[in-house]
């Protein structure tokens, strides 16, 4: 039975108390630190061009008993997106479930603001929910692709397979994927965040859709699909707006997906760094 996803959208500007709670999710913003994960700070989030990242999602992910928290930082940078193994961060911080709510919430109170950065871009709540089902009719859209395909060659029978592949039109997987993201996205427009933690990630095209993904570098146990950033992001936040360039046009991505332990394995100051999967464009 596949794994059912979650999506969020934006909500507006967070309210004064969400800017303060770790376990509210945004996008954008200023990252929120609980007292119980003092192994991590912003400063480490550092790009490979020597500017501070920015806090792309801040996602309250829990599961089996584990409060987690997940952290995702990009250089806001165009140049540095073409390393993105260097440009882009992912952490998870985690720590065992609290039965007491007093004590919870002590302890989600945060000592100052440890950002460092001096740059954000613009923070938005987010509404999370079971993604829609998929209530259109279905196409069959090799079928028709390939009736497409018929339909040239009758209509032009001195088109060869070589013409075909030079104008595009053999490029039939990339266009059956992005009509996929599109039909899927098409559930819920909106949304800049999926989560479906073991789900399968939605691609928008056929290209870098095959990550190796590297084992935990905590435990060494595999890594699995969690969270998916959409590029509808970048309409929401413009960080082409908030660049220290003006003709920079900030970061870009086709989607953004992130990798976890499969064991949830727990590391000295309730920190672990995840692997994050870029995918461009599909122009690039």
């Amino acid at each position: 039975m596949p794994i059912p996803m979650w999506i969020a959208v934006p909500d507006g500007p967070p309210e004064p108390h969400e800017l303060r709670d770790p376990y509210e999710s945004q996008i954008g913003g200023r990252v929120k630190v609980p007292r119980w994960a003092p192994g991590f700070t912003p400063r480490r989030c550092q790009c490979v061009c020597g500017r501070p990242m920015v806090l792309v999602v801040q996602a309250f992910c829990p599961s089996e008993g584990w409060e987690r928290i997940l952290l995702i930082f990009a250089c806001n940078r165009a140049v540095c997106q073409k390393d993105p193994l260097r440009s882009w961060q992912a952490w998870r911080l985690q720590r065992r479930e609290l039965d007491d709510q007093d004590q919870k919430e002590q302890t989600l109170l945060l000592e100052g603001d440890d950002v460092v950065s001096t740059t954000a871009l613009p923070c938005q709540a987010l509404d999370m929910f079971e993604e829609p089902a998929d209530e259109s009719k279905k196409v069959d859209v090799e079928a028709e692709w390939r009736k497409m395909q018929e339909v040239n060659q009758r209509t032009n029978p001195d088109i060869t397979g070589k013409d075909l592949e030079e104008l595009g039109i053999d490029e039939a997987k990339m266009d059956l994927v992005f009509f996929h993201f599109q039909e899927r996205l098409s559930r819920s427009p909106q949304q800049v965040i999926r989560w479906g933690r073991g789900g399968q990630p939605l691609w928008i095209s056929k290209h870098q859709c095959s990550p190796t993904v590297p084992p935990c570098s905590g435990c060494g146990a595999t890594r699995l699909f969690e969270l998916q950033v959409m590029p509808t992001l970048v309409y929401y936040l413009r960080p082409q707006d908030h660049t220290d360039d003006k003709e920079d046009e900030g970061l870009d991505f086709g989607t953004i997906t992130l990798y976890t332990c499969s064991q949830s394995c727990q590391l000295e100051g309730n920190v672990c760094p995840e692997y994050v999967h870029y995918q461009p464009p599909p122009s690039d």
